[in-house]
């Protein structure tokens, strides 16, 4: 459920501490020709995590905590039973508690194996809000679309062309920038262990999810010309842009509505069902049971029950 994390602390000596680490190796840089050091600053790797400390005192932990678990890679589930235990080994690793090591940035997700491609849901994401998405910038294999918000910004990209999966597996997260729009005060990693933080942070990655228009194919044989209109005029991810609050409630509804009467496959149905049932698998702590639901197109898939 949380991945890249980007983490700091002042602990007194933690940095001098950090330095004389057997499991580190910090470099500097150096003047070529003089052999004098360019900066005080010192940078090192820790699992999936680059470290760096400065001459204040002040140390920088900035890394994916789901890849340290799970071995460099970010594709499989992410318990909060693994988060405790990835927790505890940095603490050990590092010799420093959790509860002194502040998160800035922190991202909120989930990984869904989808019954249809995941270009299908990417090709058919209108607007977040009344935001047209961007096409997501990749190194190597990829297809995603994102958009960058002045507090957050919301991604949905395929991880199984990623990784070259067979699954149709579909990331989605969101990456909060500015804390205080997350929580007040400060938030330390202990507290990404807290029952009602975790609450906190799936609720708003599913309001974060029921804020995207996504369109589908309709059917053209039983849809009447004013609702074709409006499916038309709502497709059109400019139009988002120039409604105000109350037009975007409205048309919201509106193209609801139609989705569900004429859509041939409820791409958002289905996705938030995915991320609802994914969310109460990572975050079970006792006995899980499944029932097995027939959606979309006779598709079936395991729905967990608590």
């Amino acid at each position: 459920m949380f991945d890249y994390l980007k983490m700091s602390t002042c602990t007194t000596n933690f940095n001098i501490d950090l330095l004389t680490n057997p499991l580190l190796e910090f470099t500097t840089e150096v003047n070529d020709q003089t052999g004098e050091l360019k900066t005080n600053i010192y940078k090192a790797k820790y699992r999936s995590f680059n470290i760096l400390t400065y001459p204040s005192g002040r140390v920088e932990i900035n890394g994916s905590i789901h890849k340290q678990f799970a071995g460099g890679a970010n594709y499989s589930d992410f318990t909060i039973e693994n988060l405790k235990s990835a927790i505890k080994e940095l603490e050990k690793d590092l010799g420093i508690y959790a509860s002194d090591l502040i998160i800035h940035n922190i991202e909120i997700g989930v990984n869904i194996d989808t019954p249809f491609k995941p270009c299908v849901l990417l090709d058919n994401l209108i607007v977040y809000k009344n935001s047209p998405f961007n096409t997501m910038r990749v190194i190597g294999r990829g297809h995603g679309k994102d958009i960058y918000k002045s507090h957050h910004a919301v991604k949905i990209y395929s991880k199984g062309l990623q990784y070259g999966l067979t699954q149709n597996r579909v990331r989605l997260e969101k990456k909060i920038f500015k804390m205080q729009s997350l929580k007040a005060g400060q938030i330390t990693l202990h507290e990404l262990l807290s029952p009602s933080f975790i609450d906190h942070c799936k609720a708003q990655l599913l309001q974060c999810i029921d804020s995207i228009i996504i369109s589908e194919p309709i059917d053209l044989n039983r849809i009447s010309k004013k609702h074709l209109r409006i499916y038309e005029e709502c497709t059109n991810p400019h139009n988002w842009m120039r409604y105000d609050t109350q037009q975007r409630h409205h048309k919201r509804i509106q193209f609801s509505n139609i989705i569900k009467k004429y859509g041939l496959m409820q791409l958002k149905e289905t996705t938030m069902l995915l991320v609802i049932d994914k969310l109460k698998l990572l975050t079970a702590s006792k006995q899980k049971t499944y029932k097995v639901l027939t959606g979309v197109n006779n598709q079936t898939y395991k729905v967990l029950t608590l």
